[in-house]
């Protein structure tokens, strides 16, 4: 599949990473509304009514390693699991990850990084650090959701299996 296939993120914000040098780059990412909204669309969300994002890219000491890591700031509403109604919630969650180019495997970078479990390939010489920060967003969503008071016996699904039961 060439680059020209693969579909944007909403939040796309490509980087070469050949051309960052040594020092550390930040980048502030401001998602707009049209961003927002499909964001909000890919992950499920009711509304994604805040994102930004502050990112710092570097290489590490060998050259052969990007580290991207920084901050992710949002408002996010998703639906209660247990009554279906809107809970907002503030997201303020860092990350990290590291990326090394796909070079048939050395072995020799692990002093600098680590497990080689904790690196991610790096194909090709562009990066979208928006799409980074949408894969961080989704992994910083809470998995069920629950608005407070909610409990685990109510909810429009339980009310109506014990109305038929008729309990």
């Amino acid at each position: 599949m060439s680059d020209q296939e693969i579909p944007r993120s909403e939040l796309s914000h490509l980087v070469t990473p050949s051309e960052l040098g040594r020092r550390e780059v930040v980048i502030e990412i401001e998602a707009d509304g049209e961003a927002r909204a499909g964001l909000a669309r890919r992950f499920g969300l009711l509304d994604l009514p805040a994102l930004h994002a502050t990112v710092r890219l570097a290489w590490l000491r060998s050259g052969k390693v990007l580290r991207i890591g920084g901050r992710i700031r949002a408002r996010v509403v998703q639906s209660c699991v247990v009554t279906l109604e809107p809970v907002e919630y503030a997201i303020d969650t860092p990350f990290e990850i590291r990326l090394a180019p796909d070079d048939g495997g050395d072995d020799s970078l692990e002093d600098d990084i680590g497990s080689v479990d904790e690196v991610e390939p790096l194909t090709g010489d562009s990066l979208d650090v928006g799409e980074v920060v949408a894969e961080e967003l989704a992994l910083a969503l809470d998995p069920y959701p629950r608005k407070p008071g909610a409990s685990h016996d109510t909810g429009p699904y339980l009310a109506e299996i014990g109305a038929k039961s008729g309990g």
